[in-house]
């Protein structure tokens, strides 16, 4: 199997983890601490990991800080357009199955998510990746020093 930088690939941006303990899993469970604590971990390892490759080699690894962007998130959750940064969408029902939490309200065949942050446990909502993507577009013009191309922003909401 061929790595990208084995076919040419010499610049690559990596994404961090965010605090796990702060998903709904994490409060759900009381496994706050325990689940930073890994996340914390996980992301200095990835951030020596990606300062040698910058280090040693011709390879560019530029690390996305989707802690931070979380944290933001988190924080300051009607500045990003959310109500709701702590219940999810859907949870596991007494069967396991994936219930409505009432945290979003219904939406055709759906359910309207734009004011919360998780779909679920752990993954983020439509609008939490939305405002995810945002970030990590910035981070790539950062990257490659050249203007953002603000109608690629502007038809994101």
């Amino acid at each position: 199997m061929k790595l990208s930088s084995d076919l040419g690939g010499r610049r690559f941006l990596t994404v961090n983890l965010p605090d796990l303990g702060d998903t709904p899993l994490g409060r759900a469970t009381q496994t706050t601490e325990a689940l930073n604590l890994a996340s914390a971990a996980h992301n200095a390892l990835l951030e020596a990991k990606a300062t040698g490759f910058r280090l040693f080699s011709r390879l560019e690894v530029a690390l996305f800080d989707l802690d931070a962007t979380f944290r933001a998130l988190l924080e300051n959750p009607r500045v990003f357009g959310f109500s709701n940064v702590t219940l999810p969408c859907l949870a596991p029902g007494p069967d396991g199955a994936a219930q409505p939490t009432g945290a979003c309200p219904p939406e055709g065949d759906g359910f309207d998510s734009s004011g919360t942050l998780f779909w679920d446990l752990v993954h983020p909502s439509e609008a939490g990746h939305r405002n995810i993507a945002i970030a990590a577009q910035l981070a790539i013009a950062v990257l490659q020093g050249r203007a953002l191309q603000l109608p690629v922003l502007a038809s994101a909401r």
